[in-house]
């Protein structure tokens, strides 16, 4: 298992409601206990949805960065937002969030590290204004999260704002990408702590495309051509994989 958390909201985070006084969220908490997790079958959320009701799907044009999706994804988007069942949900979780957010910070006051473990992944949005003290401590707080786990690492976005997945999709993608490769490759389900990369390649597993081998101590370089004298280095590295059993 592994985690990507997207520019996440951190349990000590606080927002502008518009009131002008930012507030954390888990504030408004109201201590209440948190139902136990049911699974529902479809012929009860088919029955939901005639009770609750249909209601219309807005055609008007969607604003930024939903836009950037293709016209069919769109469509998808609307007709989930007008089912009755999505808007029940998303109440629910508007309901529940400062409860959740609440039982987060109790557990981090006794450990910070509360996914152990667990490889993780913090993606951050674009950094903003300095004179920004929310967005000063929205940066402060995405560092934060990295403690969660202690094998994580953060990666932040260069343009992009919170819906990352729509303003920079490839930094998404490429980030599970390559943390698949690394749970699968350096850390298989029979091992409680992962192998190094050298080891990995000893055993004839092919590395990342996007991991370069530079030293004994394997460190992993996420963009070898930026490097100076990367047009020697990579050779080298081509040949050491061939010696070691492993075509590159």
């Amino acid at each position: 298992a592994a985690v990507v958390l997207v520019d996440a909201t951190h349990e000590d985070e606080r927002i502008d409601v518009g009131s002008g006084k930012p507030q954390r969220i888990r504030d408004w908490a109201k201590g209440r206990a948190a139902p136990e997790p049911r699974i529902v079958p479809d012929s009860a959320l088919v029955a939901l949805r005639r009770s609750l009701g249909a209601h219309p799907i807005d055609t008007t044009a969607l604003e930024s960065p939903l836009d950037r999706i293709s016209r069919a994804l769109q469509d998808v988007w609307r007709a989930a937002s007008a089912d009755s069942v999505y808007r029940l949900t998303w109440a629910a979780e508007m309901d529940w969030s400062p409860e959740e957010l609440q039982r987060m910070h109790t557990e981090r006051l006794r450990d910070r590290a509360t996914l152990g473990n667990v490889p993780l992944v913090v993606v951050s949005r674009a950094p903003g204004r300095l004179s920004d003290s929310l967005e000063s401590e929205h940066a402060a707080l995405q560092r934060d999260l990295v403690a969660l786990s202690h094998h994580a690492r953060h990666a932040v976005a260069t343009r992009a704002g919170h819906n990352i997945h729509l303003e920079e999709p490839a930094l998404v993608v490429e980030t599970i990408r390559k943390l698949v490769w690394s749970v699968s490759v350096l850390w298989p389900p029979d091992r409680h702590s992962p192998r190094s990369p050298r080891h990995a390649r000893r055993l004839g597993l092919v590395p990342h495309p996007l991991e370069v081998l530079l030293d004994e101590r394997a460190e992993a370089i996420e963009q070898p051509p930026e490097l100076p004298g990367s047009n020697l280095v990579l050779p080298l590295l081509r040949r050491r994989r061939v010696l070691h059993g492993v075509r590159p």
